[in-house]
């Protein structure tokens, strides 16, 4: 591989590699703001800046946005928001619904989720004005203005973590452009193993795929199985950008730890919801990135 350009963190764009085989290279963001190399697979041969990786794939992952201690500030706030709802009795268990996993007994798994970490928690209230996050945001998506638009909080628990069918997200809340992208943010090590992501790499290129739940959302499973998509092995701190018309999913947990992520979803604030108003939640339209004044 090759570098063919040197730059800081809030110009990435201009970072491209020469890839040969199944390998290109990932940003990762030292502490003095320099750009270190890691390997992430891909099925791509070509090079490529981050933007392009992500508008070729619909994802790309991203190292180094945050610290040690800030992902074990946020590790400590999601166990005291799951902790604190979970005496009061709240309902948190999101495990996904519908008859896509018939044949095995892995959807009866258990998954504890909280929308609006937020309104619970100040800890998330400064991840949302995290500077190097929004920096990112608006690089991958290639847009300044970048709004809030909703975030959440997953632990698949040891042993017991239920798997997620793939799916897109865009049929929860479709915008005009489609220009809505997540941050997964990895608050443990994950891979296959322990509940981590799968994607398909340049699903997004097929715009909306036909919704085949009767519960819930999920394409069909036989169409685009798990086993054929690409697991995602990343370190905790490390960020999944997709796209929201990325085909997606997530394994099971059987491994002795529990699999936690951040997930915080953005849209380009010249975009707007397709057929009615999303009231999204508490902090919607919260600027990310940029702002409004200029555009």
């Amino acid at each position: 591989m090759v570098l063919t350009s040197h730059i800081s963190f809030c110009l990435l764009a201009v970072l491209s590699v020469e890839i040969t085989g199944v390998e290109f290279l990932n940003m990762q963001v030292s502490a003095s703001g320099s750009i270190k190399q890691h390997k992430l697979e891909t099925s791509l041969n070509m090079s490529m800046s981050a933007r392009e990786a992500f508008n070729t794939n619909g994802y790309t992952l991203v190292s180094g946005i945050f610290t040690d201690s800030e992902i074990e500030t946020l590790r400590t706030a999601g166990d005291r928001v799951i902790g604190g709802l979970q005496r009061r009795g709240t309902h948190l268990d999101v495990a996904w619904p519908g008859s896509w996993n018939d044949d095995n007994l892995l959807k009866r798994g258990r998954v504890y989720g909280v929308h609006g970490l937020h309104d619970y928690d100040s800890t998330f209230v400064k991840l949302m004005a995290h500077q190097k996050l929004g920096d990112t945001f608006a690089e991958v998506m290639d847009k300044d203005a970048v709004v809030f638009h909703h975030m959440k909080y997953h632990e698949k628990p040891a042993y017991v973590g239920g798997a997620f069918p793939m799916h897109q997200d865009r049929p929860y809340f479709p915008y005009r452009h489609d220009s809505m992208v997540g941050a997964f943010i990895h608050l443990d090590d994950a891979d296959k193993s322990n509940g981590g992501l799968s994607i398909v790499p340049g699903s997004h290129h097929k715009g909306h795929i036909p919704d085949v739940a009767t519960v819930g959302h999920y394409v069909s499973q036989t169409d685009w199985p798990m086993k054929d998509a690409t697991e995602v092995k990343a370190r905790a701190g490390d960020v999944v950008f997709f796209s929201y018309l990325t085909v997606h999913g997530s394994y099971p947990n059987f491994s002795p730890s529990p699999r936690r992520m951040v997930f915080i979803q953005a849209y380009d604030a010249d975009d707007a919801p397709e057929t009615v108003v999303d009231e999204g939640e508490n902090g919607r339209g919260f600027m990310l990135h940029g702002n409004t004044l200029e555009m």
